[in-house]
């Protein structure tokens, strides 16, 4: 049988998976170790661990599918090469919300504020 691919991530579901992520680890949380941040835990790899990872588990996105192309546990920064490596369509718009996150929690801010800046930081663009 072959696997369902999720729909192409738009910047609206972006947003959405990120106030979702928030509401659900509180709006506090941060990353507290950047170099061991992964975005699901190997030992549940049904549980993610970052922002970015949330948006992944959101969007039917499976720890099997990121380690297949990615390597199974290495921290990376969510940039534009590893964005497509993700093998996951999405906007222009949503790629760059995920690579601005990603920056921002890496540096230790707490995600209601990283998806407060990117929201507004994206605002007048294409979904």
């Amino acid at each position: 049988m072959e696997d369902i691919k999720p729909a192409k991530l738009t910047k609206t579901l972006v947003l959405q998976y990120m106030n979702r992520a928030v509401d659900e680890v509180g709006k506090d949380h941060t990353i507290t170790d950047r170099d061991n941040c992964l975005y699901f835990d190997p030992d549940d790899t049904s549980k993610p661990l970052c922002l970015i990872g949330y948006v992944l588990h959101y969007h039917g996105y499976r720890f099997e599918d990121l380690s297949s192309n990615m390597g199974s546990y290495s921290p990376i920064r969510m940039n534009h090469r590893r964005c497509d490596m993700l093998l996951l369509e999405m906007t222009d718009s949503a790629r760059g919300i995920l690579c601005e996150a990603q920056i921002r929690q890496d540096n230790g801010r707490p995600w209601a504020e990283v998806v407060c800046n990117v929201t507004n930081e994206f605002e007048g663009y294409e979904d």
